[in-house]
């Protein structure tokens, strides 16, 4: 079994090549639109999901079918076509040109696999079996929505903003240690979360004082 080594991508203003033009490649691309990439997608034909994105410019379209030199200087590629010689060209082509690539439903000819993936703001879980069941990451991830609720993105925003607030004003590194252990309490998420006001002040007091209280009283006014 292949041990991948996860990570998280800033593909932003990247770019990225997308074979194929169907609701599959549709999908990936939506995906990585919302990672901010500059993508390239490389196709005979699209669906008419693509069509808002063609006429918008917010992805470039070249009418062809592949060839490697449309994955030159990119930093990821997709091939999301149907055609299982393509796919296999464009693994073979990636490797080459050493350019990370995922073909779709394939793990054995991806370089890196796309997990499954729970966002809530700027908190993103990421759940993989590497490969051998996406039927069951995709239970999880169910499962994970569920425990995670909406309302975990506004949490994770006002904890950065307390983080930051804890890092400007307390000089004494023990003192320092103390209130970031309070404020990463994972009982103030459940408290957050239930909208018990008082226990949320009580938390924001500990943590700094007037000014956290400010903070929280935004989410929780």
């Amino acid at each position: 079994m292949t041990r991948y080594y996860p990570a998280f991508l800033n593909i932003e203003s990247r770019r990225v090549v997308v074979i194929g033009g169907g609701n599959v490649a549709y999908r990936k691309v939506r995906a990585l639109l919302e990672a901010g990439a500059k993508i390239t997608v490389i196709s005979p034909e699209l669906s008419s999901d693509f069509m808002e994105l063609v006429a918008t410019e917010a992805i470039q379209y070249v009418k062809d079918t592949f060839r490697e030199s449309h994955i030159r200087g990119a930093w990821l590629v997709v091939a999301a076509t149907d055609d299982p010689l393509v796919q296999e060209r464009v693994y073979e082509a990636c490797e080459r040109e050493r350019v990370f690539c995922n073909v779709v439903d394939v793990p054995e000819r991806c370089s890196f696999i796309v997990p499954s993936l729970v966002r809530r703001g700027a908190l993103n879980i990421a759940i993989s079996t590497s490969g051998l069941g996406p039927g069951l990451s995709k239970a999880l991830r169910r499962e994970l929505e569920a425990l995670f609720p909406e309302s975990y993105a506004q949490f994770v925003e006002c904890v950065g903003r307390l983080r930051k607030l804890v890092l400007a004003k307390c000089q004494d590194p023990g003192e320092k240690k103390r209130r970031l252990k309070i404020l990463f309490d994972l009982d103030a998420a459940k408290w957050f979360i239930d909208g018990d006001r008082a226990a949320i002040e009580r938390w924001a007091q500990e943590i700094g004082g007037r000014e956290a209280l400010e903070i929280v009283r935004e989410y929780h006014g």
